[in-house]
């Protein structure tokens, strides 16, 4: 566990510190017992990064506010000291990065969006052959804009195998031009992914949150007819909220 030997080992380390306080001060550290809630409070939140928690928490435990100021103090600065680190691996880094608040944060608007009203058609786009080699793969990447490069089935030219991503190929930029000419597509491709025009913004946000790839092809009839990027959710997203932000503003 982390949350009780925290505060137990905080405990001790702040009694400790009391009682040398007032040994040495007896007449300026009249209660070194304090020490014991203040240390618990400082050492948790260094362990976990929550100082509004920890100063609610033992305010709670005493039943008094006697200690505000003392926990203040301590607990804004040992979260100003190691606020980059914590024992919580699995923890966000804000209210807005928490799966459990996305709902909240992002109240179907997108679902009010459907792709066809965001992609552009797209008039021409590479493919790749399953035998080609990571130097051919290279040379398009470093030509074009494109960020993904779908994969043609060889047993059947009209469907889509998978998709080599340049944030995979990049790694490899580092092989030498033997191993460029060994390593080919269907060594490095990704499963398939795609949307579909009809489909709405939410459901393109979910696909990008399975695949975490950074562009999704957009089909219609098992024919690609345009791509899109994470970043426009983004931009959709607040065209969305401005509207229905002036949708809802009473009229002057």
């Amino acid at each position: 566990g982390v949350f009780a030997p925290s505060l137990v080992v905080g405990g001790m380390l702040g009694g400790l510190f009391g009682e040398a306080m007032h040994t040495l001060l007896p007449d300026i550290v009249t209660s070194p017992e304090a020490y014991v809630m203040i240390g618990m409070a400082v050492l948790f939140t260094g362990v976990a990064n929550v100082p509004i928690a920890t100063t609610i928490m033992i305010s709670e435990m005493t039943g008094s506010y006697r200690l505000l100021v003392p926990l203040i103090f301590g607990g804004v600065l040992v979260h100003l000291l190691v606020r980059r680190w914590s024992l919580y691996t699995q923890q966000v880094g804000s209210h807005a990065d928490s799966p459990a608040h996305r709902q909240a944060l992002l109240p179907d608007l997108l679902t009010t969006v459907r792709v066809r009203h965001v992609v552009k058609p797209v008039q021409h786009f590479h493919e790749l052959q399953p035998g080609h080699t990571l130097a051919e793969i290279l040379d398009v990447f470093t030509r074009t804009q494109e960020v993904i490069l779908p994969v043609i089935d060889p047993a059947e030219p009209s469907r889509y195998q998978g998709l080599v991503v340049l944030d995979d190929v990049q790694s490899l930029l580092a092989s030498s031009d033997a191993m460029q000419r060994l390593i080919i597509a269907a060594d490095i491709q990704s499963p398939f992914a795609s949307v579909s025009r009809d489909d709405t913004l939410e459901e393109v946000r979910a696909e990008f949150e399975r695949t975490g790839y950074p562009e999704l092809p957009v089909m219609t009839d098992g024919v690609i007819v345009g791509f899109i990027r994470q970043g426009q959710l983004v931009s959709e997203y607040h065209r969305a909220y401005l509207r229905a932000r002036h949708a809802h503003e009473p009229e002057q």
